[in-house]
């Protein structure tokens, strides 16, 4: 347990390399106590075996991670067909999590069916809890937004991502510091899936939203959000000049390449 905090520790620091070392060896007692008493160490080789795919994924080593989400949601499911109500989020969080490795992978045929799983989990959840999961079904919206973009079907992630917009739009009015960094990422990629489908006009009032409230983060918290705030502003740009807007689309770029010192250019989100 103290190396898989350790692991999550290295790697908000930023030492992925580290991390991998310290859940390695986690992992590797886990499974060692798992083989004598399943019962009460699969659930933690399980959660081990998740954060190994986060931290491999992390460390780039992408076809290692693939096959440590799978033995990670293969026990959890297992575990959730005995116990639904103890292992049911895990199975959620873990099939979410191998939904981003196989689009990681490039296989989005089976990423997209991974995420709707984990989507009609947490919704399940959210309609008895809505405080406690509406967050994890936002979140799982957004990522089943970008795997029916990835599939081509830009109708149906124009739905999902209006959807998650929607709840953390209602959770930033109550908790601000908590979910506004969540709402501008999903109004993000809102534009990108109204741009999708030739809402052309939206989609430049959904990255203009999106900036304002990441500029005012990054404001605040420089190291944190000024690289997502140089890549909004530069969607912006793109936006704008497609409206032959070219002085406003220069000042979006200026802006950016101002804050840019130092920042890697983050395109996610």
């Amino acid at each position: 347990m103290s190396l898989n905090n350790l692991s999550n520790s290295l790697s908000e620091a930023g030492d992925n390399a580290q991390a991998v070392v310290a859940i390695k060896e986690a992992v590797a007692i886990h499974r060692r106590l798992a083989q004598d008493q399943p019962a009460r160490f699969e659930p933690e080789l399980a959660g081990s075996v998740n954060n190994l795919s986060n931290r491999l994924g992390d460390a780039g080593d992408h076809a290692q991670a693939l096959p440590a989400i799978k033995e990670a949601v293969a026990i959890y499911r297992r575990l959730a067909r005995d116990q639904p109500t103890r292992f049911e989020l895990d199975l959620a969080s873990g099939v979410n999590n191998l939904s981003n490795r196989l689009s990681d992978a490039g296989d989005h045929a089976q990423a997209l069916p991974a995420i709707k799983e984990a989507v009609a989990i947490y919704r399940r959840l959210a309609q008895d809890q809505p405080a406690r999961f509406e967050p994890d079904l936002a979140m799982s919206l957004n990522n089943l937004s970008n795997s029916l973009s990835d599939a081509g079907d830009n109708a149906q992630a124009l739905v999902a991502i209006k959807e998650a917009v929607a709840i953390y739009r209602r959770l930033a009015q109550d908790q601000p510091a908590r979910f506004e960094p969540d709402l501008a990422g999903s109004m993000h990629n809102l534009s990108n899936r109204l741009g999708d489908v030739g809402e052309n006009a939206q989609a430049l009032v959904a990255i203009k939203e999106a900036t304002a409230i990441r500029r005012r983060l990054a404001h605040d918290q420089p190291a944190r959000f000024a690289p997502r705030l140089i890549a909004s502003l530069s969607h912006l740009a793109r936006r704008l000049r497609n409206f032959g807007d070219e002085r406003e689309a220069m000042e979006a770029e200026r802006e950016a390449a101002e804050i840019r010192g130092g920042y890697p250019d983050d395109s996610g989100d």
